[in-house]
């Protein structure tokens, strides 16, 4: 299993190396598949009682993330994660009204868990990122289980890892926001990578929405109230982060081609005409599809209203099925943010 997850991340294998480990890799996320469903059963239960229109999502991890978490963790010292123990390729989340009934959920889960210590999933660990925010601002609690069970019939699932993720409505809110963020920029700022003016954004923001749950605010921002909008003010107007964001939650304007069968997008993003123009390339049009953004990027030089990325994707729908979580939820996120430039949080 382990031997499968370094094989991909190799600089140095065989086509055939490396389909064999792709194979191994997609039959051990497949594996998670049951876990995560018993998971987010009890997760949609227990989140319901507490908010009937709570929103309760299940996702395995992408190929593609698993393949970029194991690269990244190879940099850490001692040689970072490996496969066998990553807890989050089966992942449910529930997100809540307000911070206070994730407090009560992870109360439901602690009561659970000291009841009947031995029967049912076993804990592991938790995240307490909300007690204890991380410096990029990201804020939301994380319960990690391994599936256990006695009985017979799904026995060969146990000790497999599930995670949890816990989280109010503002915490996703900007949780979504730096996912679009990173889609239509080419950034990585939620893997931690890249730190930049947009990294401090998010670091502020995150603060904002700490200060106003009346939790822990984030330690890398300023712990002033006034300093911290003063900072925000100045960078969101020397980025244009308000226009920024208004454009990517505008919604999908023009598609240019057929994109049926595309796996990659070129996407610009008009921000003075609020407009998104995505023109879509199939796996073997990459070098056309490299050539014409690095053309776009020439040509729009200079032009701070003007955005350009190439982002891959499984398919169009998919593409389309995360910009509809953008346009539905930045506008919420960009509510926030205005409040926060004048103060009001």
């Amino acid at each position: 299993m382990d031997a499968a997850g370094d094989t991909l991340i190799s600089d140095n294998v065989t086509l055939q190396e490396m389909e064999h480990a792709l194979t191994i890799m997609s039959n051990w996320r497949s594996s998670h598949s049951y876990p995560l469903q018993v998971f987010y059963m009890n997760l949609r239960d227990r989140a319901r009682i507490l908010a009937p229109n709570s929103l309760v999502v299940q996702r395995l991890k992408r190929l593609t993330s698993l393949e970029e978490k194991l690269r990244r963790e190879r940099l850490r010292p001692g040689g970072g994660m490996k496969l066998s123990r990553m807890h989050d390729i089966g992942g449910c989340r529930a997100v809540m009204l307000n911070v206070d009934q994730v407090d009560q959920l992870i109360e439901i889960y602690k009561e659970a868990r000291e009841k009947s210590p031995h029967r049912g999933p076993e804990f592991v660990r938790e995240y307490p990122y909300v007690e204890s925010p991380k410096e990029d601002g990201y804020r939301s609690v994380h319960l990690v289980y391994k599936y256990r069970t006695r009985g017979q019939k799904h026995k060969a699932y146990n000790g497999l890892r599930i995670e949890i993720q816990l989280r109010s409505r503002l915490q996703h809110f900007w949780a979504t926001a730096v996912e679009a963020v990173d889609a239509f920029t080419g950034r990585a700022i939620k893997s931690g990578i890249i730190r930049d003016d947009w990294n401090r954004f998010f670091v502020l923001m995150g603060s904002v929405i700490a200060t106003k749950e009346a939790r822990t605010n984030v330690p890398t921002a300023p712990q002033d109230r006034d300093d911290l909008v003063r900072e925000l003010v100045e960078i969101c107007q020397r980025l244009r982060i308000v226009d920024a964001l208004r454009g990517m939650g505008a919604g999908i304007q023009h598609i240019t081609e057929k994109t049926r069968k595309a796996k990659f997008f070129l996407v610009v993003l008009d921000l003075q005409q609020l407009r998104l123009r995505v023109r879509g390339y199939s796996g073997r049009q990459f070098r056309q599809a490299t050539q014409e953004y690095l053309q776009t990027e020439k040509s729009y030089r200079g032009r701070t209203d003007i955005q350009v990325v190439l982002v891959s994707a499984a398919s169009l729908r998919s593409f389309r099925r995360s910009y509809r979580n953008y346009s539905a939820e930045i506008p919420e996120f960009l509510g926030e943010v205005s409040a926060a430039l004048v103060g009001s949080f």
